[in-house]
């Protein structure tokens, strides 16, 4: 049927055949292969020559050597437009197309919105780009369905319509977007205006004004004279006789058709259209096909001649030789069956956003060219003679009417966290941000629980045997393990800082020394005689030097200020990985919102953006931080000061309370400066019990404040020859309050001496040896003065609330992206800024307690000790140096010698006091009570 209606008088319309016209068969079905093309343009050049019968046979022949002829598809290479090696060219979302297929059609426009298309998405957007050419426009949407074109960008609709409809609206994967004020329209044009009315266009030299319509002027002669091309302005061409169709109605006898309608080809321009209009008008006119460029000769032979050529055109189309298509006048056609507009398309596979395609379908969707950029891009294609030329020159003047569309939307389908490299925006950088972002917050929870440890490591820790090795130190063995189980954790430079230290770590001085009456009473001069030990420093003072202080500061281990330190360093750690968390969310947003700034390393910013609110976060808590610091650094600032006060204040006690202790020392050994020598025996026994009386009292002080101190018994102290087991068990019942009862045995002692005119009473009326226990008590009471509960609850609360102000602030107000994912000034200024304000709260703390502290602490030991000495030298002022040095104080059995006298007469005052009577002189009586009532422990 096909076949037959192709020697009909009109052509036979259908869904699946268009016979074109006679010598060039093109038979178009949505059953045949589209190979089967060209073998029916070879076969049909001897079309016309067969009969009938032949040409059935031939056309069947063509069809079954159809398969082994393929249509020729090449690639046109697309130049560069931008040559400059420092554009960083954006790359779309895991595209996973090998390359982005555009075709590339026979007409010039489509040619220069494909090449402008082209370069943009390959210079610009990334996609590896390839032209292909050799397909007509028809059979682009085959091509496109099967998704071998995946974009063309200038698609005429209603020149194949009946692909349009099978492809497009038959949803055969073909997917088209119309330019929104673009409208292109074909049909036959004149080259001059031969009716002369019009003053828009030329008026031809011979004008045929009698016929407007171009039916009733191509049925005169005049007229086939008129339009006869190749008379009027000679053959300017070159057309193979093949290449010139003539409808069937001018074969009929006596029909004349010598005027020519000028076309570009048979193909690609309105295939068959422009024929079909000739039989169904029966125009007495032929058909040449010049090609593109002998057609666009012809138009400007014939314009610049002002003669009547009847042409083929359209718009948008570019230019012949400076001579756009709309100066040219249209053939006036009946309006029912002319040309009519269309709104131009451009078309897209429909599997390319399966395909990661999605940012060409953006592009080609809102690629959007008008009438106006259409002429400047005709006018360019004139002036420089080629399509990409042309497109480039006007991508590189106009960057408005482009630049909007370099846009990536398939990033927004980009999940903030990726682990394949190469996938998106998934780069080694971007995976190493989180890897410093995860690496940073472990560290940070990591250093905060390890500064914490700190606070385990107070004072002095002591062995677990401590008991064992004091009870061997106390009784002059050697320890059975180490004198302390581990260091005391305080290193610092210098060697005086070392001797303080090693000062703790070892068995107290006071602790090892065993005191003796025979010691105690024996003249300065006597070869055995020996002063109790000679302490250390009871603090060290640092000299003013940063070589000394910063390590102090800062180094030592202890409940020192490198706790402090780490935990800023914690800090800090925290407040650079909420940065790097910032820096990732925003390359994040950045490539998804904004390819170019991703492109260059810039952040994304617009109204709302997260760098913007980042800047804006960063400035509202500076503002914040600026408005709330001046209370928390009232309320540091007044704590800091009373700790300090309160640190002094435990020191002045301490040198108090040895004060007194040597005063109350000194005022009885200087009192038995004028004792005769029958009584210095009486006076020896009554010192010693003073001196034992004061440096036991001495360490009950700080029993609770010495880790060596606590481990004493009360036994012990009858081993160190304080006190008598007589006194132990007297003592005992009193608890916590010892000191007070020896105080009272002090007083009572000196009292006794009164009584026994050992001691004048001239020294005890002026000075009160009570004293002593005013400075006990102030001395323990000073640990339960504090500030009060709220003020320390205030300014812990809102000094904490400074510092995290301080670490948030400097997440975002020292954020600077073109540093990378590591914030190194974040870092550096939340350490500095946070540093100052826990050093305070530690200091606090610190200074609270200086006896079990690791930084300015007292050394209980050294006070105790050198309390000893003094009172040991002050006692004995009293005959020290007036006795001989062989003298020799062992008890004997002589009631007269020195000892017994002196311990005779103190045994008679003690029965007077009593009110019993005193014993005779008997040596064995006067030895026992020195054994055991003067020497007490010592003879144990």
């Amino acid at each position: 049927a096909a076949v037959a209606s192709e020697y009909s008088l009109h052509p036979l319309q259908t869904k699946s055949t268009r016979v074109k016209h006679t010598n060039v068969i093109r038979w178009e079905s949505t059953w045949l292969p589209r190979k089967c093309r060209i073998t029916f343009t070879v076969c049909g050049r001897w079309h016309s020559r067969m009969a009938n019968g032949s040409r059935a046979v031939l056309l069947v022949a063509c069809l079954l050597v159809a398969g082994s002829v393929e249509a020729q598809v090449v690639e046109v290479p697309l130049e560069t437009c931008w040559t400059s090696s420092s554009d960083f060219v954006p790359q779309p979302f895991n595209n996973e197309l090998p390359a982005l297929v555009l075709q590339w059609d026979s007409f010039s426009t489509s040619k220069i919105a494909t090449a402008a298309a082209g370069m943009i998405l390959k210079e610009k957007m990334g996609f590896r780009v390839r032209l292909e050419a050799g397909r007509t426009s028809g059979e682009a949407y085959q091509a496109l369905s099967e998704g071998n074109v995946h974009l063309v960008m200038e698609a005429w609709t209603e020149s194949n319509k009946d692909m349009f409809q099978e492809y497009v609206a038959g949803g055969k994967n073909v997917d088209a977007y119309p330019h929104s004020t673009l409208f292109g329209r074909s049909g036959i044009y004149e080259t001059c205006n031969r009716m002369g009315s019009d003053p828009n266009y030329p008026t031809c030299v011979a004008g045929k004004g009698t016929e407007p319509l171009l039916r009733e002027v191509l049925a005169t002669p005049e007229g086939q004279a008129y339009f006869s091309a190749d008379k009027q302005i000679g053959q300017v061409w070159s057309v193979a006789p093949e290449n010139i169709w003539t409808p069937a109605h001018c074969k009929a006898e006596g029909v004349t058709c010598d005027a020519l309608i000028l076309h570009i080809a048979s193909e690609g321009y309105d295939e068959g259209q422009v024929e079909e209009k000739v039989e169904l008008l029966e125009l007495r006119a032929r058909v040449a096909y010049l090609g593109q460029e002998n057609h666009s000769k012809a138009i400007w032979n014939a314009y610049v001649k002002h003669k009547g050529v009847l042409v083929y055109g359209f718009f948008p189309n570019s230019n012949h030789y400076g001579i756009s298509i709309l100066d040219l006048p249209r053939a006036k056609i009946v309006p029912g069956l002319d040309f009519r507009q269309q709104n131009l398309m451009k078309l897209a596979w429909g599997g390319l956003s399966e395909k990661r395609g999605g940012d060409a379908v953006a592009f080609v969707r809102d690629f959007d060219l008008n009438s106006d950029d259409y002429a400047e891009l005709s006018r360019l294609h004139d002036l420089f003679g080629t399509e990409q030329r042309a497109a480039c020159t006007w991508l590189q003047q106009r960057p408005e009417r482009w630049q909007h569309l370099v846009r990536f939307p398939e990033r927004k389908q980009q999940a903030v966290f990726c682990f394949k490299v190469g996938e998106g925006m998934c780069t080694s950088a971007y995976i190493g941000g989180w890897v410093i972002f995860f690496f940073q917050m472990f560290l940070a929870v990591g250093i905060g629980l390890w500064s914490r440890s700190f606070d385990n490591a107070k004072g002095v820790p002591i062995a677990d045997n401590a008991r064992e090795v004091l009870e061997a130190a106390m009784k002059g063995l050697p320890p059975p393990g180490p004198a302390s189980a581990k260091s005391t954790g305080l290193s610092h430079r210098g060697a005086a800082r070392a001797r303080f230290v090693e000062a703790f770590k070892d068995v107290p001085l006071v602790l090892r020394h065993r005191r003796s009456f025979a010691n105690f009473a024996r003249s300065t001069f006597d070869p055995d005689f020996e002063l109790p030990p000679s302490p250390g420093a009871d603090r060290w003072v640092a000299d003013f030097s940063r070589r000394t202080l910063i390590p102090y500061l800062f180094v030592s281990r202890g409940d020192g200020m490198k706790q402090v330190m780490v935990a800023t360093l914690a800090l800090g750690l925290f407040a650079s990985s909420i940065s790097t968390l910032l820096y990732q969310l925003i390359t994040w947003e950045t490539y998804r919102l904004d390819p170019d700034a991703y492109a260059i390393g810039n952040p994304y910013r617009s109204e709302g953006s997260l760098s913007e609110i980042v800047d804006q976060t960063g400035l509202k808590l500076e503002a914040l931080i600026t408005a709330f610091k001046f209370f928390p650094s009232f309320l540091a600032l007044g704590y800091v000061g009373y700790a300090i006060s309160r640190w002094r204040d435990f020191q002045m006690m301490c040198y108090t309370i040895q004060g007194k202790l040597q005063t109350v020392a000194c005022i009885v050994g200087g009192s038995m400066g004028s004792i005769k020598e029958d009584r210095m025996e009486e006076a020896k026994v009554l010192a010693f019990k003073i001196y034992r009386y004061l440096q036991t009292m001495h360490i009950l002080v700080y029993k609770t404040r010495n880790p060596w101190f606590q481990l004493l018994e009360l036994d012990d102290f009858v081993t160190l020859g304080l006190l008598t087991r007589e006194e132990v068990a007297a003592l005992r019942p009193s608890g916590g309050q010892m000191n007070e009862q020896l105080v009272s045995w002090v007083v009572r002692t000196a009292q006794e001496g009164f009584n026994a005119n050992i001691l004048p009473i001239e020294s005890f009326r002026a000075r009160d040896l009570s004293v002593i226990r005013g400075s006990l008590a102030t001395l323990e009471a000073q640990f339960y003065v504090g500030q009060p509960n709220l003020w320390t609850a205030l300014m812990k609360l809102v000094c904490d609330l400074l510092v995290g102000m301080f670490i948030f602030g400097a997440a975002f107000s020292s954020f600077l992206y073109q540093l990378g994912p590591f914030q190194v000034y974040v870092l550096v200024f939340a350490i500095l800024l946070a540093l100052p304000w826990l050093c305070a709260q530690k200091l606090v703390e610190v200074l609270n307690n200086p006896f079990s502290a690791s930084h300015d602490m007292f050394n209980t030991d050294a006070l105790v000790a050198w309390s000893e000495r003094v009172t040991f030298i002050n006692l004995r002022c009293g005959w020290h140096g007036n006795q001989s040095s062989d003298h020799d104080d062992d008890l004997n059995d002589d009631p007269t010698s020195s000892t017994a006298r002196g311990a005779l007469s103190l045994q008679k005052s003690r029965v007077a006091l009593a009110g019993g009577p005193a014993p005779g002189p008997t040596s064995a009586a006067l030895k026992q009570e020195v054994e055991t009532s003067l020497r007490g422990a010592d003879y144990e």
